[in-house]
């Protein structure tokens, strides 16, 4: 994933970081990488797209590190105001409820099968989602 592709969908001003070490064969079904950041970069995008505040930076960060066998994954977004939580989960801010809001659940399905964890912070306007995945 190239800065550049962030950036067109962000704001042409704003910084877009991307760190990846990943080895070429690593044990880890490429669809499966491909849905964590497929949803996870469409979600600080869409995100970063809400902002109305020209003030703040629309900085989409992402790291993705393979060390001692497990894949850690960082994608940290500003928030254009408060998460919705509906029985301690995400939601999706879109009007289109019924058609949206799968994102977070497949990236969760896929944590799953690689027996890893899952963590979501939003803390001083920033949503930070961290992924620590087992690789065989």
């Amino acid at each position: 994933i190239k800065a550049p592709t962030i950036k067109a969908y962000t704001d042409a001003t704003a910084p877009a970081s991307v760190g990846v070490n990943i080895p070429n064969n690593i044990n880890l079904e490429p669809v499966d990488l491909c849905i964590i950041l497929g949803n996870a970069l469409d979600n600080a995008i869409e995100e970063c797209q809400r902002i109305e505040d020209t003030l703040l930076k629309k900085d989409i960060i992402l790291k993705i590190i393979y060390k001692n066998n497990q894949l850690f994954i960082s994608v940290s977004n500003p928030m254009s105001g408060e998460p919705i939580k509906k029985d301690g989960r995400f939601v999706t801010k879109k009007t289109d409820a019924k058609n949206h809001g799968f994102g977070l659940r497949n990236i969760e399905s896929i944590v799953l099968k690689y027996d890893g964890i899952l963590d979501i912070m939003t803390e001083n306007n920033i949503f930070k989602l961290n992924i620590a995945l087992k690789i065989k």
